[in-house]
């Protein structure tokens, strides 16, 4: 955790880097790229369909952040083909025991 949080290039290859540094771009600045240098090399190092797949990622994983901080954090898991419906609350998710 501590080298994501400090994204030294010096500790990731450096495709992995680049995704990791656009990424981190892409969420603080609400997908306003200031660094082209940067856009230019993730657009270099990646397909168009692996740029896709990163943009949804992070796109979901800013979400489940942002719906995390609302303060209700209740959301259904829907059926699966081998399960019902649920629904889980946030205090579950926090480990608090329901009792």
């Amino acid at each position: 955790m501590v080298k994501l949080t400090d994204l030294d290039p010096n500790d990731f290859e450096r495709r992995t880097w680049i995704a990791l540094a656009w990424a981190r771009d892409w969420a603080l600045f609400r997908g306003v790229m200031p660094d082209q240098g940067l856009v230019a090399e993730f657009e270099s190092s990646y397909t168009e369909q692996e740029r896709r797949d990163i943009l949804a990622t992070v796109t979901a994983m800013d979400f489940a952040n942002r719906f995390m901080n609302t303060g209700t954090g209740d959301f259904l898991v829907p059926p699966t083909k081998n399960s019902k419906a649920k629904i889980i609350r946030k205090k579950e998710l926090r480990g608090v025991d329901q009792g």
